[in-house]
């Protein structure tokens, strides 16, 4: 009985633990492209310029006119979060169908040894 239990604590804690680095993956991601400019422009015919910041979405934008501001998109922040986790998570789920098909390979293997 306590066997079972410790199966249970040891799966939800190794989930949370998963859940929390890929958190970590994507904040830090997220954080460097803020450091990539994608894009730049000005605002029609007056003399406004605008730098925008973040892959693949642009969640910083430097306004640029007679002086500079900075605006924060907290909904592409979040995104772009999201698609980092989401990237972090694909090798994480390769490895475990690569464990699985190799399991199945090597109980094949013994099954056909005479």
């Amino acid at each position: 009985m306590f066997a079972n239990w410790a199966t249970l604590i040891y799966r939800k804690t190794t989930k949370i633990a998963l859940v929390c680095c890929l958190i970590e993956i994507g904040l830090v991601a997220t954080l460097a492209t803020g450091l990539l400019l994608t894009s730049q422009g000005w605002l029609g015919l007056t003399c406004i310029g605008f730098s925008n910041y973040g892959f693949p979405l642009g969640w910083r934008t430097i306004w640029s006119d007679c002086g500079y501001g900075i605006s924060l998109n907290e909904t592409a922040f979040v995104f772009d979060v999201l698609f980092y986790m989401i990237v972090g998570y694909v090798p994480v789920i390769m490895y475990q169908k690569m464990g699985r098909i190799s399991a199945l390979w090597v109980g094949h293997r013994n099954k056909t040894r005479p």
